[in-house]
């Protein structure tokens, strides 16, 4: 029997295009019936289980669905997500990285000085150099270029708002960040 499984996930809009944009997510997380395990949903069973599956989802979604999303709410599911295995297990490590980056860029959308308190905390950690190395990193090439991201806000601006425009995201439904 055919089956499918919710998730909650967050991709970026600010790469060169939409589909580098949806080549992963920055937030996959699954979510769980009554018993702890992850929904597995039928189709032949979908309208009979829709109403409260989704009811069971929005109360373990820390974000509204129907409605506008406020920056600092935005950052603290990134911060609880942050502490969810396998990325709070290696704090220091490169995945805990790039997702203090998606904080600054989300950061930059709104504001320059947002992302420079976010770039401060990212300078302020003592990060794992070999397990950036093993996956091809350089911790100063990064940082570096993290700051480089930050003078260029509108040009990052100007590649949301294009990929905002292609058919596959224009016509989702969308909330703004406040």
């Amino acid at each position: 029997m055919e089956s499918y499984s919710p998730y909650f996930v967050i991709y970026s809009l600010w790469k060169k295009d939409v589909k580098a944009c949806l080549d992963y997510p920055i937030i996959l997380k699954d979510f769980k019936n009554k018993k702890g395990f992850q929904y597995d949903i039928p189709y032949e069973k979908h309208r009979i289980l829709f109403d409260d599956v989704t009811d069971s989802v929005k109360t373990q979604t820390l974000l509204p669905f129907e409605s506008d999303i406020s920056f600092k709410m935005l950052i603290s599911v990134l911060d609880e997500y942050s502490k969810t295995p396998p990325l709070g297990a290696a704090s220091s490590s490169y995945l805990q990285a790039a997702l203090q980056e998606a904080k600054l860029k989300i950061a930059l959308f709104i504001g320059v000085a947002e992302a420079q308190s976010v770039l401060e905390q990212i300078n302020e950690r003592n990060w794992d150099v070999s397990h950036f190395k093993a996956c091809g990193v350089d911790v100063n090439e990064w940082l570096k270029r993290l700051q480089a991201t930050t003078s260029s806000r509108d040009e990052f601006l100007k590649q949301i708002e294009t990929n905002k425009q292609d058919k596959k995201i224009s016509q989702l439904k969308s909330s703004d960040i406040l």
